[in-house]
C-alpha cells in the first residue's frame, strides 16, 4: 500500500506544468496501482464488477485534477474520492435498467486522456483490430496470482503494443522506404544489402541459407556472415528502437540528458545521447558512416561506442 508521502509525491509529478510526459504517464501508472493495491479500495463480488472499476479508474486519468485532500492523509482522501465514484457504479450493477457495459464509453474520454497523459492505462480498453476486440477488463488473472488485475492489464497492453511495433517493423524492413538497408553492402557486392538479407533469411517462406545467398550473390560465405553480423544486425537494433514509443519518448525528455556524458576518451562530441538522437530521431535517418564523417573520427569507434556503450543504457527504456 502506498503511503501519504508517495501518494503526494506522485500527485505533484502528475500535476506539474515541467514534468516530460514520460514523467507523467508513468506517475499516473503508478498511482493506478497504489488504488489497485489499497485495501480501502471498494470491492463486489458482482460479476461486471471489473466494469465499474475500468469507468471509475478512467475517471481517475479524465478527472485528477480535480481531487482536492480535504484531510491531513492525502492517501485516505484519494480512496475516498475514488471509491465515492465506484459506489456508484457498483450501484448501477443491481439496477436491472441500468447495463453497465453501456455505460463505459471508452472512447469518451480516451482522446483527451492520450492528449494529456499518453498511453496510459485504460482498464477495459479494447485491444486487437477489427473483429478481434478483447476487452482489457476481461483479462482477468487467477486470484491465486500474485499479479494484481491492473499488472495484468498493464502486460497485456503491453503485449499489444509489441505485436503493433513488430508489425510496422515488418512492414518497414519490406518496403525500406529510406533506402538505409539497400545502402549498406559490402563493396563490390551492390546487390547483397540488407534488405536482402532479411528478406532471403528472415521475411521469405521458406528462409534460405547464407550458403546458397552466398553462391548466388558470388560472394564468400565468410564475408556475408561478417556483412550480416557486422552491419546488417546493428542496423536492425537501429530500426527496432526507431519505432520503440518509450525510447523515442526517453530521448526527447530531460532525463536522457545524462547519456551525454557517455563518451570514449578525450571525444565528448561522440557522447552517447547526440549520436542516439542523429541515428533514432534524424529524418531521413543518418548512418553511422555519416555520423562519423562528420565527427572526423572512424566509424569503427562510433560503432564500437555505440554497441558497448549506448545500447545497453536505451535498451533499459525499450518496450
Amino acid at each position: 500500500m502506498c503511503d501519504d508521502t508517495q501518494i503526494q509525491a506522485l500527485l505533484d509529478e502528475i500535476r506539474s506544468p515541467d514534468a516530460a510526459p514520460l514523467l507523467r504517464r508513468k506517475a499516473l501508472s503508478r498511482l493506478l496501482l497504489c488504488i489497485q493495491r489499497s485495501p480501502k479500495l471498494r470491492r463486489s463480488r458482482h460479476p461486471d464488477y471489473g466494469h465499474a472499476l475500468s469507468l471509475t479508474m478512467e475517471r481517475v486519468c479524465r478527472a485528477i485534477d480535480e481531487f482536492s485532500p480535504r484531510s491531513t492523509s492525502v492517501s485516505t482522501d484519494l480512496m475516498n474520492w475514488v471509491n465515492g465514484y465506484l459506489e456508484g457504479r457498483i450501484r448501477d450493477l443491481r439496477n436491472p435498467d441500468t447495463k453497465i457495459k453501456d455505460l463505459h464509453r471508452p472512447e469518451r474520454g480516451e482522446r483527451e486522456i492520450k492528449r494529456e497523459f499518453g498511453n496510459v492505462v485504460l482498464l477495459d480498453q479494447s485491444i486487437g483490430e477489427d473483429g478481434n476486440q478483447t476487452p482489457l477488463g476481461d483479462l482477468t488473472p487467477d486470484p491465486r496470482q500474485d499479479m494484481t488485475l491492473l499488472e495484468s492489464w498493464i502486460q497485456a497492453l503491453q503485449q499489444v503494443q509489441k505485436q503493433r511495433i513488430g508489425l510496422e517493423i515488418h512492414r518497414y524492413l519490406a518496403a525500406d522506404p529510406d533506402a538505409i538497408l539497400q545502402g549498406c553492402h559490402p563493396n563490390k557486392f551492390l546487390e547483397c544489402h540488407c534488405q536482402a538479407l532479411i528478406q532471403r533469411l528472415h521475411l521469405s517462406e521458406p528462409s534460405e541459407t547464407r550458403r546458397a545467398i552466398a553462391q548466388e550473390f558470388g560472394i564468400p560465405e565468410q564475408t556475408l556472415y561478417s556483412h550480416w553480423r557486422d552491419k546488417c544486425l546493428p542496423l536492425l537494433q537501429i530500426v527496432a528502437l526507431r519505432f520503440d514509443p518509450q525510447v523515442i519518448e526517453f530521448l526527447q525528455s530531460d532525463e536522457a540528458q545524462c547519456l551525454g556524458d557517455c563518451h570514449p576518451p578525450a571525444q565528448e562530441f561522440c557522447n552517447c545521447l547526440d549520436v542516439a538522437k542523429r541515428l533514432l530521431l534524424s529524418q531521413p535517418p543518418e548512418s553511422m558512416r555519416a555520423i562519423a564523417r562528420d565527427l572526423q573520427i572512424k566509424e569503427s569507434t562510433v560503432a564500437k561506442h555505440w554497441q558497448s556503450d549506448c545500447l545497453p543504457k536505451l535498451k533499459k527504456h525499450r518496450l
